[in-house]
């Protein structure tokens, strides 16, 4: 996929599903990628990269779950 790779030149890396949507208008919706590939880790495959695992955190990233929301959070929003 296109959009995925052009991600990876800008940034070298691959995007989050959740870096995706807020990333702006030159790339299909989280949505559009998701029907098409079935899931992230999917459409990530398909671009030619591997996708990291579930559950796991980006080199130097730690995160805790929120006590109020649930939602994983960065250490330091807790």
């Amino acid at each position: 996929m296109y959009a995925i790779e052009l991600w990876h030149r800008r940034h070298l890396r691959t995007p989050t599903a959740e870096e995706w949507e807020r990333a702006g208008e030159d790339h299909p919706c989280r949505q559009t990628v998701l029907r098409v590939f079935r899931s992230w880790n999917a459409a990530i495959r398909a671009a030619g990269y591997r996708p990291k695992q579930q559950g796991q955190n980006r080199p130097g990233v730690q995160r805790n779950r929120c006590p109020d929301t649930g939602r994983w959070v960065p250490n330091d929003a807790t």
